[in-house]
């Protein structure tokens, strides 16, 4: 079994151009040994739909948080295309249910939290080339 990635401090949210006059949310930062990003693999894996509709799956996955840190529920887990998301009050197992070891993560549920909700905000803004969002980030 692979090791679980640790994240450097930031990641960085910018609009990229993917076809002509399209922009879409990216994300790079919080790398593991393997090159990959798998907090912005799983934030990027939308289903090839655009950004505003993932915003309701985006939207969902903080409710889920919120109830967890709340104590609502124990567990919660948050699932995409190809990667998901389980997490208790503490830490977020972020990994592939393809089984693709290279895509395995760590994170607490306080920096997931804040993740998603800056990952809402940014794909909820005016796509332009050049704006960018960074989010701080506790290393595990």
């Amino acid at each position: 079994m692979a090791p679980l990635a640790v994240c450097f401090m930031k990641l960085r949210f910018t609009w990229a151009v993917d076809a002509p006059n399209r922009m879409v949310a990216a994300c790079d930062g919080c790398i593991n040994v393997h090159g990959i990003s798998p907090i912005c693999a799983l934030l990027t894996d939308n289903g090839g739909f655009l950004d505003a509709v993932a915003l309701p799956y985006v939207q969902m996955g903080i409710e889920t948080v919120d109830a967890v840190l709340r104590g609502d529920l124990a567990s919660g887990s948050w699932t995409r295309e190809w990667l998901a998301a389980e997490f208790d009050a503490d830490v977020v197992r972020i990994y592939s249910i393809r089984h693709e070891e290279e895509y395995r993560q760590r994170i607490t549920t306080v920096d997931f939290r804040r993740i998603l909700v800056a990952w809402r905000d940014f794909i909820q803004s005016e796509p332009r080339d050049g704006t960018e969002a960074e989010v701080d980030m506790v290393r595990l």
